[in-house]
């Protein structure tokens, strides 16, 4: 029951998140540094997936934010906007 219910939060809500904050990059990128983030990794089960705070954005040669570097519990990480999923917390 435990697994059904992180695997339907994974594939229902969390995927709502990525595909908000994809476009939010596009449009609204200053206004994400220091939200609040989830680091999204596949070999990992979500209850162990990191948090962090957006410290600084990267954008790529066409000017849209590609990469974010976040601090984490273990240190500032970088990862790519597809990665990351902003928590609607206000």
């Amino acid at each position: 029951m435990v697994k059904h219910f992180w695997s339907r939060w994974t594939r229902d809500y969390l995927h709502n998140l990525q595909q908000r904050s994809r476009w939010k990059f596009k449009k609204d990128a200053p206004a994400l540094l220091g939200s609040l983030v989830i680091l999204k990794e596949d070999n990992t089960p979500p209850l162990c997936w990191l948090m962090g705070r957006i410290t600084a954005l990267h954008p790529g040669a066409d000017g849209l934010v590609r990469v974010v570097s976040m601090l984490t519990r273990h240190g500032t990480v970088k990862r790519a906007t597809g990665r990351v999923c902003v928590l609607p917390i206000e």
